[in-house]
């Protein structure tokens, strides 16, 4: 189900609940847990010996794991695949932030395919896939949900189904807290449940007084393992995720103490590879494995995460996949499988893995399957801004495999690497830290080919390199927010950054975005921006022959206008003119505030 069908969901929920509680003890629960930057030997389970996690321990004893298991380099791309069960690429996810970060609207969740098999789904902590109304996890197949803030691990401002909620402490015993309640709540109301608990441990953190972004724990933590003769920056990070562990472990306890332990599908991994190499001097030590590269690359310290799975009686638990190649596109269609759920219209790229977590011996052809890694990162600098996507109809042909990104193709133990138009090949097998490349030519011919053909796929599905679509009078929100750098089509200076569209702009300089109109009414217009740039803006929303047109100077809080709109419709289109004054404008964020809202009414967070 995608989020187009909005219309007519919120009519069948209660036919839903009533009809799920006559399955719910026939069907196993589900809780998915993933960690945000957790490198592959940060584990007392991968081998860590400085590290204390108890609690991810005992799930990975009695779990089968997978030391094949692959991710994206980035985080959103990674929570994208295991949304949807598809290569991100092909959902319209291809970056981390400035509108790349959004699913597809026709794209069916792990939330929906479970909510449509008669499950409660519930998801609590970090989303990024998507900030604006139409793209948080209430609408996206999570009926219950509570979006943490990013980065921010104390004092954390979340938001629940829409409303902000101030929470108080750490964000790590928050998140357990919230899943400990909604495993209670349905259990209650004899309803199986997907619990999906994303944190952002141990992702750096934003630090206060215009200090550089950092990793944060209780400071006994960092003295215990300052004491151990480990640097601030590792002895912070491993507090951090000792954090992590025991909010994980409250979970599991949980999960036994309200006899649910053997009735829940337990799964655990990382979004992707360790990142902050240049915060320590003991980097050796967190990456005993010698695995290569970190965060945001194609090689195996990048994209290659341990992935415990749990079903006590069910899976054979303290066993290994030694060989069994799995990504992180297979955890959809393994769920459904496991829950009996259809999931979803669209062909998914992952596949079942319950062959091998009922006998782990077993092969299937696994481990000569071929995984595809990118990141397109050239795409987008922290200087030059974000490319516009070749999006409103235009040629996608411009986007060159090899010239752009970065880019991996791995078949058994061989694994081709194109690092922006460089090339190399080699055996994990022999060569797991990737130190020595192979000259097996006919191999790397052989990848080098199948790595084209995924790429001319990705290039032909009409998902790939969209741009978000936004909502104008969205039904119960009072604010819809138009990203700025999520525009499809541009003139003059404008640049597109992660969280701004700025530049040096002149009259006549437009932006245009994708809308969806699904309220007639009066919207109230206003603007955020950095900077002293002054002059006045003109808005146009045309929907088929309507066309709605209004404009003024950018006052002081950033109101410019109030329009009436008074034809919705999907397909319309929303373009911003600069109509008089020049110089450097930073745009954070364009808002349509409905003007007929309630009193009281909250606005969603953007």
């Amino acid at each position: 189900m995608g989020v187009l069908r909005f219309f007519s969901a919120w009519s069948s929920l209660a036919m839903a609940a009533t009809l799920c509680v006559g399955l719910a003890n026939a069907k196993p629960n589900f809780v998915i847990f993933m960690a945000d930057d957790l490198g592959y030997g940060d584990l007392g389970a991968t081998g860590n010996k400085d590290v204390e996690t108890p609690n991810i321990d005992s799930l990975a004893a009695e779990s089968v794991f997978f030391p094949n298991f692959y991710v994206a380099p980035v985080c959103a791309p990674t929570r994208a695949a295991l949304l949807t069960g598809r290569y991100p690429l092909r959902t319209g996810v291809w970056g981390v932030h400035g509108g790349r970060d959004y699913i597809n609207l026709d794209e069916s969740t792990i939330g929906n395919v479970l909510s449509d098999a008669g499950y409660a789904t519930g998801l609590f902590g970090k989303w990024h896939n998507g900030k604006s109304d139409g793209y948080f996890p209430w609408q996206r197949g999570f009926r219950e949900a509570c979006t943490t803030e990013l980065y921010h691990y104390l004092n954390n401002k979340a938001t629940c189904n829409g409303r902000t909620v101030q929470t108080g402490g750490w964000v790590q015993d928050t998140i357990a807290s919230w899943a400990t309640n909604f495993i209670d709540r349905k259990t209650s109301e004899g309803l199986p449940f997907l619990l999906y608990v994303p944190f952002m441990t141990p992702h750096l953190g934003y630090a206060e007084g215009g200090q550089p972004e950092y990793w944060h724990a209780r400071a006994d933590l960092i003295q215990k393992y300052l004491a151990k003769g480990l640097s601030h920056g590792l002895s912070t990070l491993y507090g951090m995720i000792e954090m992590m562990d025991s909010a994980v472990g409250r979970v599991l306890n949980h999960l036994d103490e309200s006899g649910l332990g053997d009735d829940t599908v337990v799964m655990f991994f990382s979004d992707n590879g360790a990142t902050g190499q240049h915060l320590m001097d003991d980097w050796w030590r967190r990456n005993h494995h010698g695995l290569k590269g970190e965060k945001g690359q194609v090689t195996e310290n990048g994209v290659r995460s341990p992935l415990f799975v749990r079903w006590r009686g069910n899976f054979p638990g303290g066993t290994v996949a030694p060989s069994q190649l799995a990504m992180v596109e297979d955890i959809l269609p393994t769920v459904a499988d496991i829950a009996g759920a259809a999931p979803g219209a669209k062909p998914l790229d992952g596949v079942s893995l319950t062959p091998v977590l009922y006998n782990p011996e077993e092969d299937g052809g696994f481990s000569q399957r071929t995984l595809y890694h990118t990141i397109m990162a050239p795409e987008w600098t922290r200087f030059g801004g974000y490319q516009l996507l070749p999006d409103f109809g235009k040629d996608k042909s411009g986007l060159i495999l090899g010239r752009e990104g970065r880019w991996a193709a791995r078949q058994g133990n061989w694994k081709l690497i194109n690092w922006n138009g460089g090339e190399a090949l080699y055996n994990l097998a022999d060569d797991r830290q990737e130190s020595a490349p192979s000259l097996n030519l006919e191999m790397m011919d052989h990848l080098r080919s199948k790595l084209w053909n995924w790429w001319q796929g990705i290039l032909k599905d009409s998902g790939s390199f969209t741009v978000p679509v936004f909502f104008i009078g969205y039904p119960g929100s009072s604010s819809g927010l138009i990203l700025p750098s999520g525009a499809g089509e541009k003139s003059g200076d404008w640049t597109l950054f992660e969280h701004s569209t700025e530049g040096n702009v002149v009259p006549g300089n437009y932006l245009k975005y994708k809308v969806i109109v699904a309220r007639t009414g009066t919207f109230n217009i206003r603007v955020k921006k950095w900077g002293e740039w002054f002059g006045s803006l003109e808005f146009k929303v045309v929907c088929g022959e309507s066309i709605s047109v209004a404009g003024g100077e950018v006052q002081p809080g950033g109101y410019v206008a109030t329009m009436e709109i008074s034809q919705a419709g999907q397909n319309c289109f929303l373009t911003m003119t600069v109509t008089s004054g020049e110089g450097f404008i930073k745009l954070l964020e364009i808002r349509f505030d409905y003007a007929g809202a309630p009193p009281g009414l909250e606005l969603q967070s953007g």
